[in-house]
């Protein structure tokens, strides 16, 4: 079965039209993005499902940072015990309340809240979480499982999917629950392309595909974010990791740094919209989910493939197969 990043239903979505010659394409693209291409106006696709990946975590985190660190948490409560990793919301409570929060870390996919008496918060976003802050006397976000309040307003864990969780404990407690030992670097630690490579290259050659989705091997990285990094740096998800020389490593880092980062800068806010929440919401991806439109460099139409069971958008032209 494939993963939440699946598109809905893309069956039903028209073609879109072509939006200029190959090198009128490649040139607007270059100097301002996929909104210079006029690809982002008025039609992300409906089908695509955006769930938190490297950048809507480190979103949440900042905000959190924001919102609460150093403050006191007046009051917690569990309001469904699922989206506990232990089930034990009592405990939950009480270790909570009364700790001031902060700082705030994030590993891979996982957010960790370190509190004044030495325990850890641990938060993960699942497939539909979020983090979101209301004002005093203001309503709970819909579908909040978890609710912090503080002097100044509310931190609501939002989960309407509850695939995610959260967990306070002693720091090893919260690594066992978490198993976040079995996490690979962060990718954002990585300090080159080298360090990229020795992460992912092992005994065997793999795709490069599926090894950068192996979160033992660098964590935080999702499917939306490796395709629109391999597409950056014109690589082939089927890539062999042993084929790949100096240029080709350095070309794969630089490419998911590049879309990591115009992922941020595009999506940052108090609240991260999924396409999953029912609104229309513009796509800020160059392939990901845009199968038949025209591919930004060159206009040829992109393709949807699938590699490990998950859908993968790519240009047949800017990424040859191996």
């Amino acid at each position: 079965m494939e993963g939440p990043d699946r598109p809905w239903n893309d069956s039903r979505r028209p073609r879109s039209r072509r939006r200029g010659s190959p090198g009128e394409v490649e040139g607007r693209w270059r100097e301002g993005g996929r909104e210079a291409c006029g690809l982002d106006r008025g039609g992300s696709p409906p089908h695509i499902l955006r769930v938190p990946e490297l950048p809507e975590v480190e979103i949440a985190g900042r905000n959190l940072r924001r919102w609460c660190e150093g403050e006191r948490v007046e009051r917690a409560r569990v309001h469904d015990a699922r989206i506990l990793a232990d089930g034990r919301p009592r405990a939950f409570t009480t270790r909570l309340k009364g700790r001031r929060v902060g700082p705030f870390t994030r590993l891979g996919k996982h957010l960790l809240v370190d509190l004044d008496d030495g325990q850890r918060l641990w938060l993960h976003l699942g497939m539909s979480g979020k983090l979101l802050w209301r004002a005093p006397g203001e309503a709970l976000a819909p579908h909040t499982r978890v609710e912090l309040r503080f002097a100044h307003g509310t931190l609501c864990f939002r989960d309407p999917r509850l695939f995610g969780g959260a967990f306070v404990g002693a720091p090893e407690e919260v690594a066992a629950q978490a198993h976040l030992e079995r996490l690979g670097p962060d990718f954002m630690a990585l300090r080159d392309a080298e360090a990229l490579r020795e992460a992912l290259e092992g005994r065997r050659p793999r795709p490069l595909k599926v090894a950068l989705m192996d979160q033992a091997r660098v964590a935080g990285l999702g499917n939306i974010q490796v395709a629109e990094g391999l597409f950056r740096a014109g690589l082939h998800p089927s890539t062999p990791t042993h084929d790949l020389d100096a240029a080709g490593w350095r070309a794969l880092f630089d490419g998911l740094h590049a879309t990591l980062a115009h992922t941020l800068a595009a999506t940052e806010a108090d609240e991260v919209a999924y396409v999953s929440d029912g609104a229309h919401v513009e796509s800020p991806f160059l392939v990901y989910g845009r199968e038949d439109e025209p591919c930004p460099r060159c206009a040829t139409p992109l393709v949807r493939t699938k590699h490990a069971g998950r859908s993968t958008f790519l240009c047949p032209t800017c990424q040859p197969e191996p």
